[in-house]
This record gives C-alpha cells, sequence and structure tokens, in this order.
C-alpha cells in the first residue's frame, strides 16, 4: 500500500495548498496511493483527503510537528509512505519513488547548499520510509523536545 503524507500545522499555509498538493499528486501518479494530511485544523481541506488529528503538542512549535509523522500512534501501520512539505513541486511522474531504496529511509540532500562537496545534512521537505518503522524517532524526540529542538536547526 502506498500513501502520501502531509503536515499543515498552524497559519502559515491555507488549506488551498494541500489541495494544491493533492492535485499535483493526482496528475503525477499512476499507482495507487492514499493521501493523508496531518493537521490540527481540517477546515476547507478537500474531502478525499484522509484527515489524520494532530494532537496538541505542548511546546512543539513549527515545522517540527511533523516529527509526530513517526509516532507509534500514527495509524498509518503498513505500506510506503511519502511525506511533501506543502511547498513542494511535483511537475512529472513520482511512481518510481514509492521503490526507491527498498525498505530504507530516503531524505533528500539540502539542496540549497547541494554544490558544496562537505555539506552532508539533508531536507526534510521529501522522504520515503516504511511505515511504523521509525517510531524511535517520535519517542525520543518527545522525551526531550526542548533539547532536541535546540540543538538542531
Amino acid at each position: 500500500m502506498n500513501h502520501i503524507i502531509c503536515v499543515k500545522w498552524g497559519k502559515k499555509y491555507e488549506s488551498k495548498y494541500v489541495d494544491i498538493l493533492k492535485n499535483m499528486c493526482d496528475r503525477h501518479l499512476t499507482v495507487p496511493y492514499t493521501f493523508h494530511c496531518l493537521t490540527e485544523d481540517p477546515t476547507g481541506i478537500r474531502s478525499d483527503v484522509n484527515i489524520i488529528d494532530l494532537p496538541n503538542l505542548v511546546g512543539i512549535k513549527s515545522w517540527w510537528s511533523k516529527l509526530y509523522m513517526f509516532s507509534p500512534e500514527l495509524p498509518i501501520k503498513e505500506g510506503t509512505i511519502l511525506y511533501f512539505d506543502l511547498d513542494v513541486v511535483i511537475f512529472r511522474n513520482i511512481d518510481h519513488l514509492f521503490g526507491w531504496n527498498p525498505g530504507k529511509f530516503s531524505i533528500i540532500r539540502d539542496f540549497n547548499r547541494c554544490r558544496v562537496d562537505s555539506w552532508s545534512l539533508s531536507n526534510s521537505s521529501c522522504m520515503k520510509w516504511q511505515a511504523n518503522t521509525l517510531n524511535y524517532l517520535w519517542n525520543d524526540f518527545s522525551n526531550n523536545p526542548s533539547t532536541i529542538m535546540n540543538n538542531n536547526h
């Protein structure tokens, strides 16, 4: 089973960004998939998007809330998950991403510094993993969010 998930948290992006990302996926995928949005406010999101409630994460702000995708509480229990930020643009077929590096976590390289040979950081705007396999990421983070947020960009 194939899943695409996005996170809409706070007021930075309106619900139309979820709809736009869903439209791009519909146009550029030929394999079956389910589209999910993890959000605390589903107002205005189209009805064919599966809404996953983002709990009130006290003290966790901004994009850090996307780590909840790795929570054992996330209702997606099997299959391959592709995550896209709401400002990602998809302009051609992405079927191959579901089969890329099977069973392994994949994340794009930080494209803002891609020409710096020694730069090894990643950009979490596009990721892929197997559902229910990286729960330790959420567990470790939720046990000490302020230290992790303070020590990482």
